[in-house]
């Protein structure tokens, strides 16, 4: 049985885990046994976990002989990875820097709404973010779903100069085999193209029709709810 790896570097919230729960979601869907975000680290993490301290330490769970899909939320280090497990299928999800404010928008509305009950790390990182603007958020304890209009555009321009700073629209993508670039774009605007990467970086013809389904609930909901919501909120002000 092929133990098939995937790495997902992404910025948080950039739909990366679509790109994942998908590919999981097809091993799932054909009975072949995958395991999701299993990495585990040789020490204690720290607080706080630079670059660095990552690919000096990661690795994943040797504990099963599943195939492995994996989010990373740091910029890719392919030589680090490609030497680590060299057959490792190694995904990047780009996004140009026009896209930066719609991917703040995503952050916000599918990583901190979307997650807040079930990811104690989206909670962190929440956090973390607005103890850093006391001026504009001076309850260090509010949560995404308290905040005013204005905290909630205030907070937005933050996420969105963040996207800039993580710099995943600043990539050069390295010719090999097993290296691919999904581009943010793609996945809510070029539904084919997507569908086409995805099928390629998994070696199938085709999506099994549960992950197709997934992939439109998904683009349903996307379009319905974050626009909607955003374009209330900037042309309600």
């Amino acid at each position: 049985m092929n133990q098939d790896i995937y790495i997902v570097n992404n910025l948080p919230g950039a739909l990366g885990y679509l790109v994942s729960g998908l590919i999981h979601k097809q091993y799932l869907s054909t009975d072949l046994p995958v395991m999701r975000d299993d990495i585990i680290f040789d020490e204690d993490k720290p607080d706080l976990i630079s670059a660095d301290w990552f690919y000096d330490h990661w690795s994943l769970n040797p504990a099963t002989t599943s195939s492995h899909v994996c989010n990373v939320f740091h910029l890719p280090d392919y030589e680090n990875i490609q030497t680590k497990y060299p057959n490792a299928k190694n995904i990047v999800v780009t996004y140009s820097l026009d896209d930066c404010i719609t991917v703040a928008s995503s952050i916000f509305e599918h990583y901190y709404i979307g997650s807040w009950e079930s990811d104690d790390y989206v909670k962190d990182s929440f956090k973390n973010t607005i103890e850093n603007y006391p001026n504009f958020f001076p309850d260090s304890t509010i949560t995404p779903f308290d905040l005013t209009l204005q905290q909630t555009r205030t907070l937005h321009y933050i996420l969105s100069n963040q996207a800039v700073l993580a710099g995943y629209h600043n990539l050069v993508i390295p010719d090999s085999p097993n290296i691919f670039e999904i581009k943010y774009q793609e996945m809510i605007y070029k539904p084919e193209i997507f569908k086409e990467k995805l099928c390629n970086i998994l070696n199938i013809d085709t999506l099994h029709p549960a992950v197709l389904a997934n992939y439109s609930e998904f683009l349903t909901g996307y379009h319905q709810f974050t626009y909607g919501r955003y374009k209330y909120h900037y042309e309600s002000t």
